[in-house]
This record gives structure tokens, C-alpha cells and sequence, in this order.
């Protein structure tokens, strides 16, 4: 819920989709193609890592943020080696997500244009 609060008090950002678990997360991202996919690691099912997985082999072009509230010090590297781009804690929000959001978007970007 906070990210979703968040993201509506910058503006310029549409929420096409809240997945109640990991399987939802991943039929949605795939149904939708957003640009970004936000993946707690607590997740029900799968968990955040898990669904990263599959969603880098199903969507590969889609943006990946794991983030958590209880994060080990390794989360970031489980993160990339989950094919994320990146990891955020939940206390970082305010300061990273819109960052790293747009910072995720311009990287995909410049791909699709390389022929």
C-alpha cells in the first residue's frame, strides 16, 4: 500500500495493477507489459526473488524493483542474480523508488533503440 500512496502523491506515474501474490504478479505483468514491476520479497506464493525469475524469463523487457521492509545484507546481490534491477528497503522508498524508477525506464529505453 505505501508504494502505491507514494507513487500517487509524484504524479506523472499510473498503477495499471496490484497483485495480491507472486503467481497474480506474474499473469498480470504479462497481460499488462508495465514498464515496472514493484515485487515485495514477503510475498504469498512466490516470493519476491522467485517472481523475479520467472518474470526476467517470461517479460524480459520489463523493469524489476524488489523491495522489503526485512532485508538481509546479501538482498541486493539476491536481487541482481534474480534478474531484478534493482533493490530498494522500504525505508529508502521516499528518497529511491522515483529515482530508480526512472533511471530503470531510460535503461530499457536506450535497449529497444539498439538495432
Amino acid at each position: 500500500g505505501s508504494v502505491v500512496a507514494h507513487l500517487k502523491t509524484q504524479g506523472g506515474f499510473v498503477v495499471v495493477g496490484i497483485g495480491k501474490d507472486g503467481y497474480e504478479g506474474i499473469s498480470m505483468a504479462e497481460k499488462l507489459r508495465p514498464e515496472i514491476v514493484i515485487l515485495d520479497v514477503n510475498m504469498p506464493g512466490l516470493n519476491g526473488f522467485e517472481t523475479a525469475v520467472q518474470l526476467r524469463k517470461l517479460v524480459p523487457e520489463i523493469g524489476i524493483i524488489i523491495a522489503s521492509a526485512q532485508h538481509a545484507p546479501n538482498s541486493h546481490d539476491m536481487a541482481y542474480e534474480a534478474g531484478a534491477d534493482t533493490f530498494i528497503p522500504k525505508e529508502n522508498f521516499s528518497d529511491e523508488l522515483i529515482p530508480a524508477i526512472l533511471r530503470i525506464v531510460k535503461k530499457y529505453e536506450q535497449l529497444s533503440l539498439v538495432y
